[in-house]
């Protein structure tokens, strides 16, 4: 239905980001929209299903967002553990391989929260875990912003480039 929150589903999680744009939209009013659904900045977003685990997660500010039944939300405990150090682990080859171990079922795998209970991470020192996290944070959104002004740029020389040609195009036309 129309609304203005967004329901966050597999879709949605593309290259360990949310996707707001193509998420569904749904009224606060909706029962799905519960305080323990909504996700929230530094959250974790697994895929819970599916044979490919995605994550992404959650950069400020988000739009009030709700995550799908097919979405793990993982939300640290910022006093003991760096969403982003977390965030990194789950996404390295060790982590990725620790993730598929817990899963469970043939056909369609499926990440439940009972196995992510006994999920192990590593223990780091949190005062370099907090250093470490608050740089990986600033990293990526240096990362995303500059990948933000390359494709804007991008696409003003391609407009302009494009142009041009359409512009020859016309102009030969016209002569024959």
């Amino acid at each position: 239905e129309e609304g203005d929150a967004c329901i966050i589903n597999i879709r949605d999680i593309q290259d360990e980001r949310v996707h707001y744009q193509t998420a569904d939209k749904i009224s606060r009013l909706h029962p799905a929209c519960k305080e323990k659904f909504q996700i929230r900045e530094d959250d974790i977003l697994l895929t819970s299903k599916g044979a490919v685990i995605k994550s992404a997660i959650v950069e400020a500010p988000p739009p009030e967002a709700f995550a799908s039944g097919n979405i793990t939300i993982l939300r640290t405990n910022r006093e003991k553990y760096d969403p982003y150090v977390l965030f990194e682990y789950l996404n390295s080859s060790q982590g990725m391989l620790e993730l598929e171990k817990i899963q469970s079922g043939t056909t369609i795998r499926i990440l439940n929260n009972t196995n992510l209970k006994t999920f192990q991470i590593p223990v780091y020192d949190k005062s370099l875990m907090e250093k470490i996290g608050s740089r990986l944070k600033r990293n990526r959104k240096i990362y995303f912003q500059k990948l933000k002004n390359l494709e804007e740029d991008y696409n003003k020389e391609r407009n302009i480039l494009n142009g041009l040609l359409k512009e020859e195009g016309e102009h030969e036309t016209k002569e024959q």
